[in-house]
């Protein structure tokens, strides 16, 4: 009957854990058994950590600090949904390894990760800052859940098709190839 809802990150304004939290008060009424876990610490965790009391959201919210990386993994294998809405972001491994575990995201626009998530059709993506399209996107993949299967599918198989090391390799050997084909 539980349902968790992930964030991995360094906890920072610009992580948009705050949203994440403003967006869990609104979507308990419709599904009490949410649960957010929040993986890693920062400057901002006693800040959110008044937010989760001010918003009432003991029971529904908690912050595992640090994590080695095997168990960091283990947690993303277990959750429904991984979204870390941050603005700033550069590519954003942590998305990626969300998408590996088989796992539906919910990342940024016009950040880093948008080069990989393809808005509905391996993941979601919401405007920055936008508290809103978070409830929707979330809501959307707890209130479909072969939606969210799909999604979570396809993005895996992004990975598996596009950022597995031997792909890279492949990639970073025939440009290498092209750049001495061109100096000769």
């Amino acid at each position: 009957d539980k349902s968790v809802l992930l964030s991995v990150s360094n906890l920072k304004k610009t992580k948009g854990i705050d949203l994440n939290l403003q967006a869990l008060a609104s979507l308990v009424k419709k599904y009490p058994h949410l649960q957010y876990t929040i993986i890693g610490d920062g400057e901002e965790r006693e800040s959110l950590e008044n937010l989760v009391d001010n918003l009432g959201l003991r029971d529904h919210v908690t912050f595992k600090g640090k994590l080695p990386h095997g168990e960091v993994l283990k947690e993303m294998a277990k959750c429904q949904i991984f979204c870390l809405p941050s603005w700033q972001e550069g590519f954003g491994v942590v998305y990626i390894e969300a998408m590996a575990q088989g796992v539906p995201v919910i990342g940024v626009k016009g950040e880093g990760i948008e080069d990989v998530i393809e808005h509905g059709v391996n993941g979601l993506l919401v405007s920055p800052q936008s508290v809103e399209e978070i409830v929707e996107a979330i809501d959307s993949l707890l209130g479909s859940p072969d939606y969210a299967k799909e999604l979570a599918q396809r993005g895996k198989d992004t990975v598996y098709r596009e950022f597995t090391w031997q792909n890279n390799a492949w990639k970073t050997l025939s440009l290498y190839k092209d750049l001495v084909r061109g100096s000769q």
